[in-house]
């Protein structure tokens, strides 16, 4: 490996702290180290370092993600569809997707230039709008009333080699989640835990007329969702970071992603959703 892409949490001083050690660690086994938002004033004369105007255009063999798990679903967004490996150097108030806290950077390091990490693939949502395909999500997409202190009726197909569902409620709104997923929105509106080795989505109603509750399906499961409200049609929130406004006839297709996220993983955490789930609780 000889050229990484490093993403800083914006503003955050913990994260550039963080940042100056990796850079001191990683430069001399370095090509070259990008940096976005901003590379620390110590590294601004060090031909090595240079500044990434934009996530997407990260040219590292790597994604190094200093920050909290907004951080890295919202530079999961800036990707797109590209599977770039993540590694993830967790300073938030809670690191679900983080495999590295600070006292372990220079071990893992060590481990990153010597090869010896594993893989982790997470399975993704993948949103349609028409022609129009959304980020994909590794959390949730929200699809949900844009009239606050209003509900929407949403039609809801569930489609699969099994079966032909269609639900029509009046809520909130209604959250479609990863097992990755499962701990973050769903898991605060009601719905449950799924462990990553069960490969799965979750529909989760928010604040539903008849308290429906959640759904686990199948990962191969397709869904068609539209607002029957047509003066409130709704939004689509992607990760809690992309937001798209819906107009009165649109559908929404949801499906697994082909597109997975790929993170660079040592085994200092719990690797499962349920067990960081209770080890941070």
């Amino acid at each position: 490996m000889r050229s990484v892409s490093v993403v800083l949490k914006s503003g955050d001083k913990t994260a550039e702290e963080v940042a100056k050690k990796l850079l001191n660690l990683l430069l001399p086994s370095m090509n070259f180290i990008e940096v976005f938002p901003e590379i620390p004033a110590e590294f601004s004369r060090n031909r090595k370092v240079v500044k990434l105007d934009d996530i997407r255009n990260a040219n590292g063999e790597i994604l190094i993600v200093i920050g909290g798990d907004g951080t890295v679903l919202r530079s999961l967004i800036r990707l797109g569809d590209r599977s770039l490996p993540i590694m993830v150097i967790g300073v938030g108030e809670r690191n679900f997707l983080a495999c590295i806290r600070r006292n372990e950077l220079k071990k893992a390091v060590d481990l990153l230039l010597s090869g010896k990490y594993i893989i982790k693939r997470l399975s993704r949502l993948q949103a349609t709008i028409g022609n129009e395909k959304l980020p994909p999500a590794l959390n949730e997409v929200f699809i949900g009333t844009s009239l606050y202190g209003r509900a929407i009726r949403l039609e809801i197909r569930i489609l699969s080699n099994e079966r032909r569902m269609e639900i029509r409620e009046k809520m909130d709104g209604l959250i479609i989640s990863t097992p990755t997923g499962s701990t973050a929105y769903s898991l605060s509106a009601g719905g449950p835990i799924v462990s990553s080795d069960v490969k799965s989505l979750v529909l989760t109603f928010v604040c539903s007329q008849k308290r429906l509750p959640s759904i686990v399906l199948p990962e191969e499961t397709k869904l068609e969702v539209r607002s029957l409200s047509q003066d409130n049609p709704g939004v689509v929130v992607i990760d809690g970071n992309f937001i798209v406004k819906l107009n009165p006839l649109d559908i929404v297709n949801i499906e697994k992603s082909q597109s997975e996220a790929v993170f660079i993983d040592f085994g200092f955490c719990g690797r499962d959703s349920l067990e960081k789930w209770l080890n941070l609780t």
